[in-house]
């Protein structure tokens, strides 16, 4: 009993835990704030100001190696560069290089003076090697995002992509679906028009499964299958747009092409009938 016990703890009080530390730092950094402004208006206040730094700079160093540490912790997100296709999820590499980069920080304003004056070359090796994991962490986080951007494009219906991730290890199925979250919005906002699903079957017959039809592609064998789970998940009041998110990125044409159902206007599932790029 004891032991189960542990176990929800750790399954669901954790993330109390990561709830407590975030919201002692959000407080450590609005302190951190009003006391810069009252040193800046020549208030005796300099030894506070360090102390909330330190404060809010150690906790987020905790919370990061939380994430790096904890499975069911919420992990942080980050844009990459313009040109990178998705916003992408934190892994535990680059969690943990981060928090060692924030916890040195941290506790180099808490000790400032003394702790600064004997052990300054560890902090800055911290600082070092917390870059060189932090750097390593982002570009491997960066490679699984686009990978799992590519695993949920593909031709067909979202949900036919959702019943792999059964069989994927959690980082790689928390990856598909956080490109699916991706696509949604974008999928969202590139609605080019309402249509009918007599209308889509009319111009794609293959979809239908007419094998006579010249454009039906020889490598994608499971569209009708696919296209039939699709059309009988609408419900009354459903609407079906076409959608188009091809653009052009740093001389490139890259996107997809198909078709969303609608619900009181919230795009809640896609069929893909074109990838680009």
């Amino acid at each position: 009993m004891q032991r189960e016990l542990s176990n929800q703890w750790f399954a669901g009080g954790g993330t109390v835990v990561q709830s407590v530390l975030s919201l002692v730092m959000l407080a450590g950094l609005l302190a951190f704030v009003l006391f810069s402004i009252l040193f800046w208006v020549g208030l005796p206040v300099e030894r506070m100001m360090l102390v909330s730094a330190g404060v809010a700079g150690t906790l987020t160093g905790l919370l990061f190696i939380g994430e790096a540490l904890m499975p069911r912790w919420e992990r942080a997100w980050w844009k990459p560069p313009p040109g990178g296709r998705a916003t992408v999820r934190l892994g535990r590499l680059s969690s943990l290089g981060a928090g060692i980069a924030f916890t040195a920080g941290g506790m180099a304003f808490l000790g400032y003076g003394w702790l600064t004056e004997h052990i300054v070359p560890g902090i800055l090796a911290a600082f070092a090697a917390a870059l060189a994991v932090t750097l390593l962490g982002m570009g491997c986080d960066r490679r699984r995002a686009e990978a799992a951007r590519t695993g949920v494009r593909a031709r067909g219906w979202l949900m036919a992509s959702r019943r792999e991730d059964d069989d994927l290890p959690a980082d790689e199925a928390q990856g598909r679906r956080d490109a699916r979250a991706e696509l949604q919005p974008s999928i969202q906002g590139r609605l080019t028009g309402r249509t009918t699903l007599e209308r889509v079957e009319a111009r794609h017959k293959y979809l239908v499964g007419t094998a006579s039809d010249a454009s039906a592609p020889t490598d994608w064998p499971g569209a009708a299958e696919e296209w039939a789970a699709f059309r009988s998940a609408f419900a009354e009041g459903d609407e079906i747009w076409e959608f188009n998110t091809t653009s052009l990125r740093r001389g490139l044409t890259s996107g997809e092409e198909g078709f969303a159902r609608l619900r009181d206007g919230t795009v809640v599932d896609w069929f893909i009938t074109a990838v680009v790029g």
